[in-house]
């Protein structure tokens, strides 16, 4: 998979003691995508997009946070490639809408953990040898949150199938 942003803005409060921004937003005027699988391709744009996020201490040491995205222009076209039936899907909308929050998200005992995997992971003797310790990390993250919820809208969603074409007015 390769993919490409274009003109990404990016600023926060990052609160270490926490693990996560406390505030960010962003901006972008273009994310492309490309996949390419042995019977699959996929090729997806988006337009200009934004986010917001917000995060605060929650239950047990984590996070809960709230994200807002939203993204102008969105487009995809997946090809079968598969010689016995070749098939061609396209879908478009010119405006994708996505919400995610939740609550006790263990993001410090998460990036520690990812430090642990990084400073132990040039050794297979090292990491042996940390055993006891990678339990632990691995311990510490558990539940890796209480809740996480996402949705999703598509405004004037148009789907290009093999067998017809179909609208929607709002997809989500």
């Amino acid at each position: 998979m390769a993919w490409t942003s274009t003109d990404g803005l990016f600023s926060g409060v990052y609160d270490p003691a926490l693990g996560s921004f406390t505030t960010a937003e962003g901006s972008v005027s273009k994310i492309t995508s490309s996949s390419t699988e042995p019977l699959t391709n996929s090729e997806a744009a988006f337009g200009a997009g934004k986010f917001t996020m917000s995060g605060k201490p929650g239950a047990n040491g984590g996070v809960d946070f709230d994200i807002q995205q939203s993204f102008a222009d969105f487009s995809q076209t997946v090809t079968i490639t598969d010689p016995s039936a070749p098939m061609k899907f396209t879908m478009a909308s010119p405006q994708v809408k996505a919400v995610s929050t939740g609550s006790g998200l263990r993001s410090k005992p998460l990036l520690d953990l990812g430090a642990f995997l990084v400073a132990n992971s040039d050794d297979e003797a090292k990491i042996k040898s940390n055993q006891a310790e990678l339990k632990d990390r691995l311990l510490a993250i558990l539940p890796v949150w209480n809740r996480i919820d996402g949705s999703y809208g598509l405004t004037d969603l148009n789907v290009g199938t093999p067998f017809g074409q179909f609208t929607a007015k709002d997809a989500g």
